[in-house]
């Protein structure tokens, strides 16, 4: 082990303009009389020489030359094999290098020279769990027989390494332990954490609550006591947490962003717009508060200051994607579509899997009758995002919308044969329809049912076809009760339902479902909907109603008047 007097020369020769150069001759056997100065001479040698390389070691440590720190060191201890100190830092050296095993070996040495040096022991269990051996981590903090230490500081070390292994069980039974004999805050709220990965929420939010009852200033604990009650379901108990915490701690851009985030995510946008209000008024230049306000913003319909928000964003952030969209979109929102659409198209040059910024400018285009150039764009966006179902299927809108249907039947077959979903084969059994193939019909909507037996709209489509075709009509109405057991209520489907009961002469059944079925859609402005009015009166002229079949002819009328027809 170095001495205290080599130590010294250690650190004048680290500060030495020569440390590099070949140290000087200490004195020479020949010199000393004497086989003991002989001895004491060779000894003062050793000693010198691994000072001297310690010292060259230290200076190329701060230069960040580790391999030749790591020889260096390995110099040293030539001269003194027994430092423990040399050892621990070759170890370290070694560390730096990603020699993990040679590492492990150097530091364990060390440690049997210094059994009660805790903090080498934590460097040493740190280092094997990082190579994957948690037994030999464990070893060091355990008992000779394999139980558990007595003393705080080995519990501890193990508790934090039941937590890497995410082991709570493990941490949970030797925090009880730790906290019988008293224990810190700290180990108080590490039991609360334990307690919260374990899935036990309440009893966690109370271990919180009593840690914060004794130091309210923990502003992380009350994140974490916020997202235990989140987790638990508790939504307002979470915010009023955030709040707390917040009334405590005021200066805590920390709790103001989370509870701008839970308000947001819980749709409350006014109370997330004033949290990251306040995020602004801490630091104006917080793009990303700028921004989470800018969208509350434009969920309460204050587009031109949510557009503002963006707009700074943009000076504070250049080429920023997610800036781009939302400037965009609040454009959009304000009907300024001149502005929006190239900025749309700025989105999509700088990200051109933006699916929402294709979609929006397709839209844009259509809504100015560019049909032709929504379908362009749809077909850039597919090319970019081959396996986007949405895309396809608004180009397959468009094409329709262009009475294109081959196009629009190929654009959802080819999205097919990429893996498309159910949307996908409805709409193209809806195509099919419209191009009179019903016997392609069926086989699409039957593979669909027979793969997802509860997709309402296909359990609805074929029956409603085969009640207007007069066919298989019990097996109609089966599959439309179906419909309606997946969604209850839909005006639709209780549409479909009384006309298929109507088709098979069951009129009395008939009228209730159509009944309730019109009083859903007598203000529309559908003409798809004055069906429903139509079916109506056909079943009262059947009952002999006539003028309540007269009336809801009119209400049909009405509709179809509304819609420009």
């Amino acid at each position: 082990m170095l001495r205290p007097r080599l130590i010294f020369l250690a650190a004048f020769l680290a500060c030495a303009p020569f440390a590099g150069a070949a140290p000087a001759a200490p004195l020479s056997p020949q010199t000393l009389d004497g086989p003991g100065q002989e001895a004491e001479a060779a000894h003062t040698e050793a000693e010198y020489r691994a000072a001297y390389f310690y010292s060259v070691a230290c200076l190329a440590g701060q230069k960040g030359d580790v391999a030749d720190q790591a020889a260096l060191l390995q110099r040293a201890q030539e001269g003194d094999p027994d430092s423990a100190l040399l050892t621990r830092e070759r170890g370290e050296a070694q560390v730096q290098l990603g020699n993990k095993a040679a590492a492990a070996e150097l530091l364990k040495k060390a440690l049997q020279a210094r059994p009660g040096d805790a903090g080498l022991r934590a460097e040493l269990g740190r280092l094997y769990q990082d190579m994957g051996r948690a037994a030999d981590a464990r070893a060091l903090f355990l008992k000779p027989d394999g139980s558990d230490p007595s003393d705080a500081e080995s519990l501890r070390s193990l508790i934090g390494l039941d937590f890497v292994q995410k082991d709570y069980s493990s941490a949970l039974r030797r925090l009880q332990v730790l906290l019988a004999s008293g224990g810190s805050a700290d180990d108080r709220e590490l039991m609360a954490l334990t307690l919260q990965h374990l899935g036990r929420f309440k009893e966690a939010s109370a271990g919180y609550r009593a840690v914060l009852a004794l130091d309210a200033k923990r502003t992380a604990t009350w994140g974490r006591l916020a997202d235990c009650d989140q987790a638990a379901g508790d939504t307002p108990t979470a915010s009023a947490d955030l709040k707390a915490g917040l009334a405590a701690n005021p200066d805590s851009p920390l709790l103001a962003d989370e509870l701008g985030r839970l308000l947001y995510s819980a749709q409350d946008y006014a109370g997330a717009e004033k949290a990251f209000d306040r995020l602004v008024d801490m630091d104006p230049g917080d793009a990303h508060s700028l921004l989470y306000r800018g969208l509350a913003r434009l969920k309460t319909g204050y587009y031109r200051k949510a557009e503002a928000d963006f707009k700074a964003v943009g000076r504070l952030e250049k080429d920023d994607p997610d800036q781009a969209y939302a400037l965009a979109l609040s454009l959009l929102l304000q009907k300024k579509y001149s502005q929006a659409q190239p900025q749309f198209e700025r989105v999509l040059k700088l990200d051109p899997q933006a699916e929402d910024a294709w979609a929006d400018l397709a839209f844009l285009q259509e809504k100015s009758k560019q049909q032709e150039q929504a379908e362009a764009t749809l077909k850039k966006g597919l090319k970019a995002m081959p396996d986007s179902q949405e895309l396809a299927l608004l180009l397959s809108g468009v094409q329709q919308d262009l009475k294109d249907l081959p196009a629009a039947e190929q654009t959802l077959r080819d999205a097919l044969a990429r893996g498309g979903g159910d949307e996908i084969r409805f709409q193209l059994a809806v195509i099919l329809d419209k191009r009179g193939d019903f016997a392609d019909v069926e086989k699409e909507l039957g593979t669909l049912i027979a793969e997802s037996p509860r997709h309402a709209e296909a359990l609805n489509y074929l029956g409603y076809s085969w009640a207007e075709r007069g066919e298989k009509l019990v097996q109609a109405e089966a599959l439309i009760r179906r419909a309606l057991a997946v969604d209850p209520g839909n005006r639709y489907y209780l549409d479909s339902l009384g006309w298929t009961l109507y088709k098979q002469g069951k009129v009395k059944d008939a009228l209730e479902p159509l009944a309730v079925a019109a009083k859903e859609v007598v203000d529309s402005s559908d003409p798809d909907e004055a069906v429903v009015f139509d079916h109506l009166a056909a079943v009262q002229k059947k009952l002999g109603q006539a003028r309540a079949a007269r009336l809801s002819l009119k209400k049909a009328a009405k509709i179809r008047a509304r819609a420009g027809l």
